[in-house]
């Protein structure tokens, strides 16, 4: 089959499966030629049909950001700035079918191999000016989990600016602590000079010289 550029079609595979092969996995690979060598594999499973196994578990989605768009929102900047997360899907029971990102592709990190129940580590980029991204994972089982990613969010930072952001708050705390204690200070001292004698002193008037005559 020869295709030209930005040509499509569909190739159909024939699998024999031998009859008293069951619960086994085996994977399929197809390749094309060209200009650059490209491959597409698959993990194909063969299953008796009295014995399916049931699997109602949608995959997980984790993700870590490895930077984020503080300060990089205006229009006149977001497009030239770029914010970048890794995501981690698996599927332990029937195994991970497809991932799928919108707005922008995902690109696999580690070796993905539709099918395989190990975890697969996904990178996603987009520029700041989109600052979300929908992330859906679909099983063997077509059960499918979708999470969405916001770059806005409070996780992002990195543990630098959380850092920062937490001796920040700590050190205001105290601020406010040392004014407090002056406030209280200032208004003590205050009322102590507006007391009256007797009540600082107490009703007791100081002792007299007596004088002696000679």
């Amino acid at each position: 089959m020869w295709l030209y550029p930005g040509q499509t079609d569909q190739v159909a595979v024939d699998i024999l499966i031998p009859s008293a092969s069951q619960d086994t996995v085996n994977t399929l690979t197809v390749n094309i030629v060209g200009t650059e060598i490209s491959e597409k594999t698959v993990q194909v499973f063969v299953q008796n049909t009295l014995n399916k196994k049931v699997d109602n578990v949608k995959p997980t989605i984790e993700y870590w950001f490895n930077n984020n768009c503080a300060g990089k929102l205006d229009k006149d900047r977001c497009d030239k700035t770029v914010w970048s997360v890794d995501i981690t899907v698996q599927d332990y029971d029937s195994g991970l079918k497809s991932v799928v990102a919108i707005p922008n592709r995902i690109y696999p990190v580690t070796k993905y191999i539709s099918g395989t129940k190990d975890r697969v580590t996904f990178y996603y980029w987009s520029t700041c000016c989109t600052t979300t991204a929908t992330i859906t994972a679909i099983d063997i089982a077509e059960n499918q989990y979708t999470r969405t990613i916001d770059v806005n969010v409070w996780d992002n930072l990195s543990q630098g600016e959380i850092a920062a952001i937490v001796l920040g708050v700590l050190l205001l705390l105290f601020l406010l602590i040392l004014l407090v204690i002056a406030i209280v200070y200032c208004v003590r001292k205050r009322n102590s000079h507006d007391l009256p004698y007797t009540q600082r002193y107490g009703s007791r008037q100081p002792a007299r010289s007596e004088r002696t005559s000679f």
